[in-house]
């Protein structure tokens, strides 16, 4: 079973890599110089540097990725909640066209019933006939 590694465990590992291939550098300079070990063999610990040295690299991706998604992850949520905005103003802005609608119907019905009982009913009709025409540009 493979366990993800936090940010803080993929620091740790990789300075701890780091820690041991700066040793190891060390030692192999210092057993050179003291005639401990030839040429062949301080180059062979230098390739096995140069392996936990890769490893560190490795460590380091692995870092840049955490970071990566942990600033990913607001950035979604950000988004997910804009589009849920959006949609619910989209919703309002039609249920206020709805109420516009519904608005001019009564002022049509309104006006029909002002025609029937006012005395001056050309003015009335003109009254509807406006109401009408705005109802449509709804």
């Amino acid at each position: 079973m493979t366990k993800k590694l936090t940010l803080k465990e993929l620091v740790q590992h990789r300075d701890l890599i780091f820690q041991l291939a700066r040793a190891l550098d060390r030692r192999r300079v210092e057993l050179f110089f003291a005639d401990k070990i030839d040429r062949e063999e301080f180059k062979e610990l230098g390739l096995e540097q140069r392996k936990l040295l890769a490893i560190v690299d490795d460590y380091i991706l692995g870092i840049l990725k955490e970071i990566e998604t942990d600033i990913e992850q607001p950035g979604e949520q950000i988004n997910s909640a804009t589009t849920s905005v959006e949609n619910a103003i989209n919703q309002l802005e039609e249920v206020n066209k709805m109420l516009g609608i519904v608005g001019e119907v009564v002022n049509l019905f309104t006006g029909i019933i002002g025609a029937v009982s006012n005395l001056n009913p050309l003015a009335t009709i003109s009254n509807i006939l406006d109401r009408i025409r705005r109802l449509t540009r709804v």
